[in-house]
């Protein structure tokens, strides 16, 4: 809950484009990778001029092989 709230401050930082969207954006939770099984990411939109942050998924994936 911490790490999104943070994502208001610095929306970007660690995060990556979801290609295909403008606004779209996915990170990786930080603390969250437990190799070799799981990793928690989340997709959130960011509109910079309203200076709106919206959680879109929150999500345990499977840890890349």
């Amino acid at each position: 809950m911490l790490w999104i709230l943070s994502r208001i401050e610095t929306p970007f930082e660690g995060a990556r484009r979801e290609p295909g969207f403008s606004n779209l954006w996915y990170a990786v939770v930080p603390g969250s990778i437990h190799a070799p099984t799981s990793v928690v990411v989340c997709s959130y939109w960011v509109d910079v001029n309203e200076r709106v942050l919206r959680c879109d998924q929150i999500a345990t994936l499977g840890y890349p092989a």
